[in-house]
C-alpha cells in the first residue's frame, strides 16, 4: 500500500481515511473475536477520564470496551501491524511515537459519545487516533457517524467494514452521532510514551 497520500492527508487535513484496510483473513477472526466477547459478557462499560478522575457517565458516551490482549493470538496479529504502522508513521512524519493502546468498542443501538478531545489532565501523551470498523452491510439508515470537526468544517465518517480513520489526537474534536445499530470497532492511540495506569 502507498500511504505516502494518507500521511500527507493526516498532516494537512489533521485526519485521514483508508478504506479495506485488512486481508480479509484477519479482518474475519476479529470480527468473530469480537462477537466471541460479547457472547460472553466480557465487554465493560466504559467512562471517562483517568486514574482518580475516572468516572461513567452515560450522559456523555455509551460503549463497552475491552483492551487487546497480547496473550491472544489474533489480537496480538493485529497489534503487531499497528506497530509497523506506527513505526512507518515514525519514519514518514518524523514522530517519536513509542506505544500503542486499543480496545475493542461496541454502541448499542441509540448510544454515542458526545464530543471531545483523546486528550487527558496530567496524561496528554496520545498523539494520534486509530479506528478500524467491524461493521459488515452497514447502511445510511443506521447512522452511527464519526463526526470530526477539522478546520474546514464538520465532516462526518460512516463506520463502514474494514475501513481505518486516524487522526490528531491532541488537536482534533470528534464524537460518535447516536446510532441505530450495534456500531463496532477496534479502537486506539499511538502514544509518545508507553501506556500506563489510568486507561480510558
Amino acid at each position: 500500500m502507498n500511504w505516502e497520500p494518507v500521511f500527507d492527508q493526516l498532516a494537512e487535513r489533521g485526519f485521514a481515511v483508508v478504506d479495506d484496510f485488512l486481508d480479509a483473513p484477519l479482518l474475519h477472526l476479529l470480527r468473530e473475536r469480537m462477537q466471541v466477547l460479547e457472547q460472553h459478557d466480557e465487554l465493560e462499560k466504559a467512562g471517562i477520564g483517568t486514574l482518580g478522575d475516572y468516572r461513567i457517565r452515560e450522559s456523555m458516551r455509551g460503549d463497552y470496551i475491552h483492551w487487546l490482549e497480547t496473550g491472544n493470538p489474533d489480537d496480538s496479529a493485529y497489534l503487531e501491524l499497528m506497530q509497523e504502522l506506527r513505526q512507518r508513521i515514525n519514519r514518514t512524519c518524523f514522530l517519536s511515537l513509542s506505544g500503542e493502546e486499543f480496545h475493542f468498542a461496541s454502541y448499542p443501538p441509540g448510544s454515542y459519545y458526545v464530543r471531545h478531545l483523546d486528550q487527558f489532565k496530567g496524561r496528554n501523551n496520545r498523539m494520534i487516533s486509530c479506528i478500524l470498523y467491524l461493521n459488515a452491510n452497514w447502511k445510511e439508515s443506521d447512522q452511527g457517524c464519526l463526526r470530526i470537526y477539522p478546520e474546514s468544517g464538520p465532516s462526518d465518517i460512516e463506520p463502514l467494514l474494514n475501513r481505518l480513520v486516524l487522526f490528531r489526537s491532541d488537536e482534533l474534536e470528534h464524537e460518535v452521532l447516536p446510532t441505530q445499530a450495534y456500531r463496532r470497532s477496534i479502537t486506539g492511540w499511538f502514544l509518545y510514551q508507553e501506556p500506563g495506569l489510568g486507561f480510558l
